[in-house]
């Protein structure tokens, strides 16, 4: 039983750890770093709408 305890409480060590691990990846997380990823995302947005808007006009080109 005990050892079954240590095995439960080691893979709970390791769990926390990797938890621990992936929390400091969102460090940065604060107001401005998510204004300032939502910006991007929306000119990244208005990009892929001018590709779309584009592509009818570049394949009509290359058939010309």
């Amino acid at each position: 039983m005990m050892m079954k305890a240590n095995q439960r409480a080691n893979v709970a060590a390791q769990r926390a750890s990797t938890y621990g691990e992936e929390l400091l990846g969102y460090a940065d997380a604060t107001t401005e770093a998510e204004k300032g990823a939502r910006a991007a995302e929306a000119a990244l947005a208005r990009l892929g709408e001018q590709v779309r808007a584009a592509l009818p006009l570049v394949s009509a080109a290359r058939m010309s």
